[in-house]
């Protein structure tokens, strides 16, 4: 009866581990991780897209300085994570990588109480701008140093396929969580 026992958690643990092991293979056609670019974390640490397969995505464009719509954002993406139930990363791109250096990332992070599921990323102003089109975010720097941007969160499937988008800010997550389900 033990070695059954044994045999039995065994396979669990296997399968279990097969589940969530990272895809290999091509990206989908459709993946944002095809954007080809590094990017910083807050750590100091540099990160493709790419390396983000495996977990759904709720991702974002923000920088440390915004006061009034970014933390907004960072409130909406916990209450989608809350409500969607289902183990995810975060992600938050800054729109301001002169001054969103990742000390000033770090500060933010602390701010905001973001866990080690929350990745901060900083790039050059190209690949900021490469990926804000992909997602579809849209921004200008305002002559008072502020940045003007669409507040739109992206929901990213394990191979980085949008399969949602949460415009607004205060959004009900129920639609983005749905999908977000049908996807996995």
């Amino acid at each position: 009866m033990l070695k059954v026992l044994i045999v039995l958690l065994a396979s669990l643990g296997l399968a279990a581990c097969q589940s969530a092991a990272v895809p290999d293979g091509p990206l989908p056609e459709s993946s944002v991780y095809r954007v080809d670019a590094r990017w910083m974390t807050d750590a100091g640490d540099s990160l493709a897209l790419a390396d983000l397969r495996g977990a759904p995505v709720a991702i974002a464009l923000v920088y440390a300085d915004c006061g009034t719509a970014c933390p907004m954002i960072v409130h909406d993406m916990k209450k989608l994570g809350e409500a969607a139930g289902t183990p995810m990363r975060y992600v938050l791109v800054s729109l301001d990588p002169a001054r969103d250096t990742p000390e000033h990332l770090r500060t933010f992070r602390k701010g905001h109480e973001l866990g080690d599921d929350w990745t901060l990323l900083r790039g050059t102003p190209d690949d900021v701008q490469t990926l804000a089109a992909v997602l579809g975010v849209r921004y200008r720097a305002d002559p008072d140093g502020m940045i003007s941007h669409s507040n739109l969160i992206t929901l990213l499937g394990t191979g980085g396929d949008v399969v949602a988008r949460q415009e607004g800010i205060g959004t009900d997550p129920a639609p983005a969580v749905a999908a977000l389900r049908t996807s996995l």
